[in-house]
């Protein structure tokens, strides 16, 4: 009787073990392990488990040692996040000037909490512990884009210009 492992049973998206594929041709060798991480997320938007098994299972690693680099670095998601990503600093300057309102504000607009995503897709909402610069408090980063004295309104109204830059003109939260 044959026994199984775990990820013998698992298999990713046609499209996703495609990609992986052609690049553990190029990069088999464990020690390129985040490269080959960092093209499974861009070739989905995150990294589920079904491409920790299966990168486990082509690299010869354990699943621990994968979903151990996945966890540990930032720049991995194990869900698949919105269009857009909105962070909030909760840092100690950001927090005594008024960031649990602009995240309560976000919040309810948006229909949305943090480290989830609205129901349209379109917006995902992260607290973040500091973004540095703190002189501006409170901040929020949107896509990457740090906007410092914001007010709970100044942040929805932010928030939905990007959304809306992005194409979706017919939409009202």
């Amino acid at each position: 009787m044959r026994r199984y492992r775990p990820y013998d049973l698992l298999e990713p998206d046609p499209k996703v073990a495609s990609t992986l594929e052609k690049e553990l041709a190029k990069r088999g060798n464990p020690t390129n392990l985040l490269e080959v991480l960092r093209i499974a997320q861009n070739t989905i938007g995150y990294i589920n488990k079904d491409v920790i098994f299966y990168v486990a299972k082509r690299m010869r690693l354990p699943v621990s040692k994968v979903y151990g680099v996945v966890t540990f670095y930032r720049e991995f998601n194990l869900r698949q996040l919105g269009e857009h990503i909105c962070a909030v600093c909760m840092g100690t300057a950001c927090y005594i000037n008024g960031a649990p309102e602009i995240l309560r504000a976000i919040e309810k607009f948006f229909n949305v909490k943090p480290g989830g995503t609205s129901p349209d897709k379109k917006l995902s909402l992260i607290i973040v512990r500091c973004i540095g610069c703190c002189a501006n408090a409170p901040n929020i980063m949107i896509d990457g884009r740090i906007i410092g004295n914001v007010t709970p309104e100044k942040a929805i109204q932010r928030i939905e210009e990007v959304v809306r830059r992005s194409g979706d003109e017919n939409k009202k939260y």
